[in-house]
């Protein structure tokens, strides 16, 4: 495993190498690159809301593009957590995962079903590995009641002494 640091410096490194019998003859020789076959370069954007609503699925795009070529690249796993305490990494109660794979577009949707008794602060984590190759990004998120409640007047603009009249509406998850 290599640390972030030095997954970027992995796709420049390379192997001089040379087989000898034991009679000391050259069999073969040559220079490979050091990352495995399967590695590929690629950057993650991550489109998520800031806000999610409790009761609600909270949708997440994931992109994964080579950062030279910028073209997409696909099979990129991509995995998803969606914490709401303290104790979401411990608490497999206290969070939502997810798991997706780029396309050939360099796509993944993940779709997290919030549970509704839920408020506060929430943390998404969307970590993406291809090969030797990992990315990670976080993002905090603000978690909305369930239950919105619109209020209305029955005039713009109301002089002193005016009876002030309300029209509310009680909106819950379902709408």
């Amino acid at each position: 495993s290599l640390f972030l640091s030095e997954q970027d410096d992995v796709f420049w490194y390379r192997l001089n190498y040379e087989v000898h019998s034991v009679s000391g003859q050259l069999l073969a020789s040559g220079i490979v690159p050091v990352s495995v076959a399967q590695s590929e370069l690629f950057r993650v954007a991550v489109s998520a809301g800031s806000v999610a609503r409790s009761g609600r699925p909270y949708e997440v795009e994931v992109n994964a593009q080579n950062p030279v070529t910028h073209k997409p690249v696909r099979g990129v796993s991509i995995d998803g957590i969606f914490g709401w305490s303290d104790d979401a990494e411990t608490n497999p109660e206290d969070r939502a995962t997810i798991h997706a794979i780029t396309d050939v577009a360099g796509n993944a949707r993940l779709v997290f079903n919030l549970p509704r008794d839920i408020n506060g602060e929430a943390g998404l984590s969307i970590t993406a590995t291809k090969g030797v190759l990992t990315r990670k990004v976080e993002q905090d998120v603000n978690l909305t009641p369930a239950k919105i409640i619109l209020l209305d007047t029955d005039k713009p603009i109301y002089q002193p002494g005016q009876t002030l009249h309300l029209r509310s509406l009680l909106v819950d998850s379902q709408h």
